[in-house]
């Protein structure tokens, strides 16, 4: 009989594995901080001191949240009933040059705790947040996930802040010698990884996007980018570039298996094909896509041309909570009602959206 830490039994087990596995009679063991044993209830096979009695109950897979600011938990509430560019004028950019690392600390232990509350195990937080220092924010962020315990991953963002009155302005130089500083740091703590993260397309010029695919290449990691969120992506796109948002991408070589691309709510069907062609991962951000009125992603052509999806809170500007359960039902239910149809996306399908399908998206499916 093996010793563990902790013996859950009995429970009722959702494995969203291929099979669609569920056990009625489960149990979970764990031992040192993991899972050692998640099956069914064999009596006699581990003791512990500590054994929870939880019939009746169900035990599902950590929630997967591929697209948080968790900055933004200083910024509920603000810049109400605006589209985005308005929003963003009304909230986020009057807090960069503002927001120090004591603010980042406390909003991302925050923002970390509300996300472990309602199920969130793992979540990518796409920091952008840097208009008063370029290094100590993101230390804060690292703190905040080593304080709370949750896996976190941090997508360290350039973004344009000229003319916002910021202490500091990064240069697309100093943003690529920050990632060399943190590529060899984060590979060393055993529940933190990083993304490669440009704000949008207009905060980077053509060699910095080049730059930012050679990049993930050579030290292998992520990359996840703010896409075709509103009309303005392509339309700064095409003025600058010559071309669409995804199409630019595309030629550039910045897409691939990857590539995150968040919101994605004004995709084209050729934007579509060219996400699939790359096997670009979605992140879907149901319920801060209603609230700027952004539009609703064409999910079912996405899911029609194979591409893998998650499911996000965005950040708590944008969305007024960091709740994944919210997340989750106005995902199951806004496209039963644009599509007309009840019987899509039915729970299970979600469910895999928010645990494995997320997972997925950030390379964790293993």
């Amino acid at each position: 009989m093996e010793k563990v830490d902790l013996l859950i039994a009995p429970i009722n087990i959702v494995t969203v594995n291929a099979r669609r596995e569920e056990i009625a009679d489960g149990m979970a063991a764990i031992k040192n901080g993991r899972f050692v044993y998640v099956g069914k209830n064999i009596p006699g096979r581990f003791e512990s001191e500590k054994v929870i009695n939880a019939e009746g109950k169900y035990l599902f897979p950590g929630f997967v949240n591929p697209h948080v600011h968790l900055f933004q938990a200083l910024l509920k509430g603000l810049g109400r009933d605006k589209a985005l560019i308005d929003w963003l004028n009304a909230s986020v950019r009057k807090a960069l040059p503002k927001i120090d690392a004591e603010d980042a600390l406390a909003a991302a232990t925050a923002g970390c705790m509300e996300n472990l509350r309602s199920g969130v195990t793992t979540l990518l937080d796409y920091m952008y947040c840097h208009g008063t220092d370029l290094y100590t924010l993101d230390e804060a962020v690292l703190d905040a996930f080593e304080t709370t315990g949750i896996r976190g991953y941090l997508g360290r963002a350039h973004t344009e802040v000229k003319g916002l009155g910021c202490p500091v302005e990064e240069t697309e130089d100093q943003y690529f010698e920050i990632l060399n500083q943190l590529v060899p740091k984060l590979k060393t703590k055993p529940r933190t990884g990083l993304f490669i993260t440009p704000g949008i397309i207009w905060d980077h010029t053509v060699e910095g996007f080049e730059k930012t695919r050679e990049y993930a290449d050579k030290h292998g990691v992520g990359i996840t980018m703010h896409t075709i969120e509103t009309l303005e992506d392509d339309v700064y796109s095409q003025e600058h570039f010559g071309a669409a948002t995804m199409a630019f991408l595309d030629a550039h070589g910045v897409l691939g298996p990857d590539f995150l691309a968040v919101h994605c709510v004004q995709a084209s069907d050729e934007d579509i094909r060219l996400m699939a062609k790359n096997d670009v991962k979605v992140i879907h951000c149901p319920v801060a896509n209603m609230i700027l009125a952004s539009g609703f992603a064409p999910i079912k052509k996405m899911k029609q041309a194979g591409l893998t999806i998650g499911l996000a809170t965005d950040g708590a500007g944008s969305n007024d909570s960091q709740n994944y359960l919210e997340t989750l039902k106005f995902a199951a239910l806004i496209h039963k009602a644009v599509e007309r149809d009840p019987a899509f996306l039915p729970a299970y399908e979600v469910l895999e959206m928010a645990t494995i399908d997320g997972a997925k998206c950030m390379g964790l499916e293993k």
